[in-house]
């Protein structure tokens, strides 16, 4: 499927059902660096997401073409953490996976959350670019994966951490 510029996106939070939220990651799998299904059980994953994150939600026709799934259950509410980005290919640059961040992103501010923080592999550039555009800083490695990044933005600027 491809992007056309007469079609518009909806956004939805949490309505995408697990063979849906399975279908866009098995579709988005190889978009990722490493590409998904070597780094996760995608059905497993999905069941996941769909059982315990927040999903922040674009479709066009019906398809889930952007997806952005965040867990909000840190105990201390501190730190929320953006577990997946990705939007269906022929559909990036639309700039549907900026808004559906911006949104995870109004919803931590909205429930108190001082930091929202996500992981990435340090090769895919065009990923921390994307993040680095949104606010998030480099806060560093992942101890189990020298190649991945940490990322954290600050949701209360205002505040020291």
């Amino acid at each position: 499927m491809k992007a056309n510029g007469n079609e518009q996106t909806i956004y939805t939070r949490e309505t995408a059902t697990l063979a849906v939220i399975r279908t866009h990651l098995l579709a988005c799998a190889g978009s990722f660096i490493p590409p998904l299904h070597e780094t996760v059980n995608i059905v497993a994953y999905a069941s996941k997401i769909r059982s315990h994150a927040v999903t922040f939600e674009g479709w066009r026709d019906g398809v889930l073409v952007g997806l952005v799934a965040g867990y909000f259950n840190d105990p201390l509410g501190k730190t929320a953490f953006i577990t997946n980005v990705s939007v269906l290919p022929g559909f990036t640059g639309l700039g549907i996976a900026g808004l559906l961040l911006k949104d995870s992103m109004l919803f931590a501010r909205t429930r108190r959350f001082p930091t929202l923080r996500l992981e990435v592999n340090e090769s895919n550039e065009r990923a921390v670019t994307f993040y680095v555009r949104h606010g998030f800083v480099v806060t560093g490695r992942k101890l189990t994966d020298e190649r991945t990044l940490v990322m954290d933005t600050n949701l209360n600027p205002g505040a020291v951490l």
